[in-house]
């Protein structure tokens, strides 16, 4: 996210990972905090929208147990993401964007 703010990286999050953001940080922030933490990642990130195209291509993908997960990979490809950056790189196995884990992806630099 350093690397985001600092503008040496793009970073690219998908708009429906904001609500769900929202509902994860309700046991640790109050409605306020989670309103401004979330403004100040949509200013972080480029934030990639959600469309038919996306969510009838991520019906249609198959290779994906959890349907969110195919969001997340619809958004990437769409976006020509050199990087899923995730602590799970095994929910992405069949992803055609490169997965990669977080403290990987820092010692690319």
């Amino acid at each position: 996210m350093e690397k985001c703010a600092k503008r040496e990286v793009v970073g690219i999050m998908a708009v429906h990972s904001i609500p769900n953001l929202f509902y994860i940080l309700r046991k640790n922030f109050s409605q306020k905090e989670r309103r401004d933490l979330l403004k100040d990642l949509c200013t972080v990130f480029r934030i990639s929208e959600l469309n038919a195209k996306k969510i009838l291509a991520a019906l249609d993908n198959d290779k994906f147990l959890d349907f969110e997960d195919c969001l997340q990979e619809e958004c990437a490809v769409e976006a020509m993401a050199d990087y899923i950056v995730t602590r799970n790189p095994g929910d992405f196995a069949k992803s055609r964007v490169k997965v990669i884990q977080p403290e990987d992806f820092l010692k690319l630099s």
